[in-house]
């Protein structure tokens, strides 16, 4: 996508803020008022109207960005997965020297996130979905290959429905 619109009263618009923000591949609401969106050079994040610096996520695109309910953001990227807390890095979990993945989960291209109604984190890798407990975050994460289950081991898109059910294409 070339940039980022919002739908509001039976139409779509271009806010000011959003005008020049070109490579759009993902976009969060926070709660907190803030915006971010995930481009294929890093991640923007939009406070109060105003763009704050552009925060680092390697110049990686951000395929998926989820708030877990602690407030934290996740940002995940090809390279790895990033978290925010209050707008600063907060952490990150990426590739060692050599390319092996140090997050814990089999594969660092992170395509999709959600947060869990329990606080935890699902996230969606080429290999599977793991999913994190609260507590644990991502040093006690569990994989799900397709070999349990899944349509396949790449996981694009994680919702929780109202009832706690993950639903994943």
């Amino acid at each position: 996508p070339d940039g980022v619109a919002r739908y509001r009263d039976g139409r779509f618009e271009t806010p000011a803020v959003a005008a020049g923000v070109t490579n759009a591949s993902s976009v969060l609401a926070a709660a907190d008022g803030s915006l971010w969106i995930g481009t294929h050079a890093g991640l923007k994040h939009v406070v109060s109207g105003r763009f704050e610096d552009s925060v680092p996520a390697d110049n990686a695109e951000v395929a998926s960005i989820a708030a877990t309910v602690d407030g934290r953001i996740w940002a995940g990227t090809q390279n790895g997965l990033y978290s925010f807390q209050g707008g600063k890095p907060a952490g990150m979990a990426g590739k060692a020297e050599g390319g092996a993945p140090v997050s814990g989960f089999a594969s660092d291209e992170n395509n999709a996130l959600a947060g869990a109604e329990d606080g935890g984190l699902l996230v969606g890798t080429a290999k599977g979905l793991a999913i994190t407990a609260a507590e644990a975050r991502l040093a006690g994460s569990r994989i799900f290959p397709a070999a349990e289950g899944l349509p396949a081991d790449r996981v694009a898109w994680i919702r929780e429905d109202r009832e706690g059910a993950m639903w994943v294409a």
